[in-house]
């Protein structure tokens, strides 16, 4: 095995890592009024934005509504749904299919 094959694994295993990451956050999103959008955060975002396609918008999509303070639930269900389609948006610029069972809780 060469040191290219093992970089290669080891982003593989950072990118999946990453999405989970963002699964998780889009799951404490549906729970949370209030934005919650801490550095880490941020830091996953622009891994997974440096790995891409280069399509930038599904990213700043995002970060927006994962800050967007909702006024009603009505607001609140818009919001989580933005993050839901933001976040099939990312998995697609990075080549992964989102699949059911990164979606379940960990």
């Amino acid at each position: 095995m060469f040191f290219s094959d093992v970089m290669r694994i080891a982003n593989e295993h950072l990118i999946l890592k990453a999405l989970s990451a963002l699964e998780q956050v889009l799951a404490n999103a549906k729970h949370e009024q209030s934005p919650a959008a801490p550095l880490s955060v941020r830091f996953v975002l622009a891994y997974l934005y440096a790995v891409s396609n280069g399509e930038r918008a599904a990213f700043d999509s995002f970060w927006r509504y994962l800050r967007y303070v909702p006024d009603d639930e009505t607001d609140a269900l818009m919001r989580r749904q933005n993050l839901n389609s933001a976040l099939n948006g990312i998995y697609l610029s990075v080549n992964r299919l989102r699949t059911v069972a990164m979606q379940l809780p960990r």
